[in-house]
C-alpha cells in the first residue's frame, strides 16, 4: 500500500515546521532560496515559504530583501507576492520566516512560474503545472455501517490525495476520523478518464476508535480528492526531511517543492434529485482550521 506524503510535506511547511527534524548545515552550493507550497487551482488563495538558504533550511533572519512573483506563461503576465513575516519559537529562539500571498485566479492546464529573486538579483524559480479542471464526483451510495462508498467522476488526470473523513456519533462522544490512502485497487480510470474510486473503511474506522466503535452512527462524511498531473513531486515514498534538504525537488537554483494540484471536496452521504438519481452534492469548504472545532481527531496514515 502506497503512503502518501506528497501534499503533506508542502502543508507542514507552510503552516509551520514541524521542530522534531534536526537539520543539518548545507554543503557550499550554487542554491538561492527554498521554496514550498502549492499551488490549488479550486483555492481563491495561495500561500509558499520562501526563505533564502543560509546555513539551515531554517532562517533565524528577522527581515527579508525578497521580491517573488508569479508568471502566468501563456500571457506572461507576472503579479507580484507580498511577503508576510510569521514568527515561531524553536529550541528557545525566535524563529522568522516568510510567506508569500498569491491571490490570482488559476488557470487548469496551463503552466505558472514561481520566481524568488534577492536584492543582488540571484534567484530561484519552479514552473508548475495546474492540474486541468473536473467536475464534482457523485457519491453513488454509502453504507454508514460498513464505512463502504461508491464515487464516480471524470476528467482527473492523476489522484495524489483521497482523505476521508468520517463525524461519529460513539458511545463515548462524537468523535472524528481522518483516512489518506490510495490503493492500487480502491481506483479504476478507464480510456474515456472515467473514474469509480471503491471505499472500504471499516477496518480502519474500527481501528481508530478502538472500544469506541461500538454503537456508531455516522453524523457526516466526505471526502477531499486533490489530483495532479504528470508534473506532480513524486514523493510518495521519500522522508520528509530528506526530501527538504535536497533529494525530492523541483526548484531550480534552489531547495524545496512547488505543486500543482486541483483538490475539491465533496459529500460521501449521497444527494439525490427529484426522480431519486444520485448527482453531484454542492462542493465543501477545504478549509481544516474550521472542520468540527473542538472535536476530538484521529488520523490513520498508512
Amino acid at each position: 500500500m502506497k503512503r502518501l506524503r506528497i501534499l503533506i510535506l508542502p502543508i507542514l511547511i507552510v503552516s509551520g515546521m514541524n521542530c522534531e527534524y534536526t537539520f543539518e548545515p548545507l554543503q557550499e552550493s550554487d542554491y538561492v532560496f527554498s521554496m514550498y507550497g502549492y499551488l490549488d487551482l479550486y483555492s481563491g488563495y495561495q500561500w509558499i515559504r520562501v526563505s533564502p538558504v543560509r546555513e539551515t533550511v531554517i532562517s533565524f533572519g528577522d527581515s527579508s530583501d525578497t521580491r517573488v512573483t508569479l508568471k502566468r506563461e501563456s500571457t506572461g503576465v507576472v503579479s507580484d507576492l507580498p511577503g508576510y513575516k510569521f514568527t515561531r519559537f524553536v529550541d528557545g529562539k525566535q524563529v522568522y520566516y516568510w510567506n508569500y500571498l498569491s491571490e490570482d485566479s488559476l488557470h487548469g492546464g496551463e503552466e505558472y512560474t514561481l520566481t524568488a529573486t534577492n536584492s543582488g538579483g540571484e534567484s530561484s524559480h519552479a514552473t508548475v503545472k495546474i492540474p486541468k479542471e473536473f467536475p464534482l464526483p457523485v457519491s453513488q451510495h454509502f453504507d454508514g455501517t460498513r464505512f463502504s462508498s461508491l464515487v464516480t467522476g471524470s476528467g482527473v488526470e492523476k489522484f495524489v490525495i483521497l482523505e476521508r473523513v468520517y463525524m461519529m456519533n460513539t458511545a463515548s462522544g462524537l468523535r472524528l476520523v481522518r483516512i489518506t490512502e490510495i490503493d492500487e485497487n480502491m481506483v479504476t480510470i478507464d480510456q474515456n478518464g472515467n473514474f469509480r474510486i471503491v471505499l472500504n473503511d471499516n477496518g480502519k474506522v474500527s481501528d481508530a476508535l478502538g472500544n469506541a466503535a461500538v454503537r456508531v452512527s455516522v453524523n457526516d462524511a466526505y471526502m477531499i480528492i486533490v489530483s495532479g498531473n504528470e508534473s506532480w513531486p513524486e514523493l510518495a515514498e521519500s522522508d520528509e526531511a530528506a526530501a527538504l534538504l535536497d533529494v525530492q525537488r523541483n526548484v531550480s537554483n534552489g531547495l524545496g517543492v512547488v505543486a500543482g494540484v486541483a483538490a475539491r471536496s465533496i459529500s460521501l452521504l449521497p444527494c439525490y434529485d427529484s426522480n431519486n438519481v444520485p448527482v453531484a452534492c454542492p462542493p465543501r469548504n477545504i478549509k481544516r482550521a474550521d472542520i468540527f472545532p473542538g472535536t476530538p481527531e484521529v488520523s490513520v496514515y498508512e
